[in-house]
C-alpha cells in the first residue's frame, strides 16, 4: 500500500466552454464540476449506456490522474466503467488510452468518488468516458486533475480508521421526547497516525500540511494508488476530497526517531439529502 495526495487541481476554474459534454446544458452550471465544491452537481440528460465529457486545456498539458467526486454513478445499471483518453485534437480522430476502461467502485462508502492515477502524459484535449447499462441520468459534482501526485514513504499504522458524520437537525420536546430531520450526509472523515518516522518521513507530512495551509485548500488523499494504463481496482480508485485540520505536531520518541500527532482529512460536504 502506498498513501498519495496532491492539493491544486489543474483544471480549477476552468471555463465553462472548456468542457465539452455529450449531453446536457450548455449553461454555466457547467462550471460546477471545477467549482472546488461538491454541494453542486452538474446533471446531464438521460441517454443510453455512454456520456463523456471532453476537457480542452488550451494547450498541450502533462496529466496524471483524474478524480471525478460525488458521482451518481452507483445508481445506474449493469457495470458502470470509467476510460480515460486523450488527443491532440478535440475530435479525437486518434485517442490514446491513458487509464483503460476501469470498474468503478460501487460498495458505500466509496461509491461516489473515485481516482484513477497512470503515467503522466502530455496533450491538449482529454476525455473521460462513462458506461453503463440502460438510459441514465449521470451527475457529477467535480472533477480534479493533477500533473503530479505525490507518494508518502510511509504508510499510516494501526489506529487509523474513518467515520461518518451525519447532519440533523434536532428538537427535544417538552415531555423528553426527541425528533429528529435528517439534513445530509454522510460525510466521511480519515483518521491517519504515523509513528517511528525518520526525520525526512516526518518532514513529508508537514509538507503535506503546508500544501493545504492547514486545511484552506481541499486536498484529494487516495489511499492506495497505483500508477499504471491498466484498469484500476476498487481499492486503487478509494479516495477522500477534503480538508485537514488547523494544526499539526511532533514529538522526539527517540534519537532521530520522530512520531507526529495525527492527520484528520474531513470529507467535504455534499448537497443537502447527501
Amino acid at each position: 500500500m502506498t498513501h498519495a495526495y496532491y492539493v491544486n487541481s489543474i483544471i480549477s476554474g476552468f471555463s465553462a466552454s472548456s468542457c465539452t459534454w455529450t449531453t446536457g446544458p450548455a449553461t454555466d452550471t457547467r462550471l460546477y464540476v471545477v467549482d472546488g465544491r461538491l454541494d453542486k452537481r452538474y446533471v446531464l440528460s438521460s441517454v443510453a449506456s455512454t456520456a463523456n465529457v471532453v476537457i480542452d486545456f488550451g494547450t498541450s498539458t502533462s496529466v496524471k490522474s483524474f478524480a471525478v467526486l460525488n458521482s451518481n454513478i452507483s445508481e445506474a445499471s449493469g457495470t458502470p466503467t470509467l476510460l480515460v483518453e486523450s488527443d491532440d485534437n478535440a475530435g479525437f480522430s486518434s485517442p490514446t488510452t491513458r487509464k483503460a476502461a476501469t470498474t468503478l467502485n460501487l460498495v458505500a462508502p466509496n461509491n461516489k468518488d473515485h481516482a484513477l492515477v497512470f503515467t503522466a502524459a502530455a496533450e491538449r484535449y482529454w476525455r473521460l468516458t462513462w458506461t453503463w447499462t440502460g438510459s441514465f441520468a449521470l451527475k457529477v459534482g467535480e472533477i480534479v486533475a493533477a500533473t503530479t501526485v505525490t507518494t508518502l514513504g510511509r504508510t499510516s499504522i494501526f489506529g487509523s480508521g474513518e467515520s461518518e458524520e451525519y447532519k440533523n437537525s434536532r428538537v427535544e420536546m417538552a415531555n423528553g421526547d426527541v425528533r429528529s430531520h435528517f439534513i445530509s450526509g454522510p460525510i466521511p472523515s480519515r483518521s491517519l497516525n504515523f509513528d517511528a518516522l525518520s526525520a525526512a518521513d516526518r518532514e513529508e507530512l508537514f509538507i503535506m500540511h503546508r500544501a493545504t495551509r492547514g486545511g484552506a485548500l481541499p486536498i484529494l488523499w487516495i489511499d492506495d494508488v497505483v500508477e499504471s494504463t491498466s484498469a484500476g481496482t476498487a481499492a486503487s480508485q478509494r479516495c477522500i476530497y477534503g480538508r485537514t485540520q488547523p494544526t499539526l505536531g511532533w514529538t522526539q520518541d527517540d534519537f532521530a526517531i520522530y512520531g507526529v500527532s495525527g492527520i484528520e482529512i474531513r470529507g467535504m460536504t455534499r448537497e443537502m439529502g447527501a
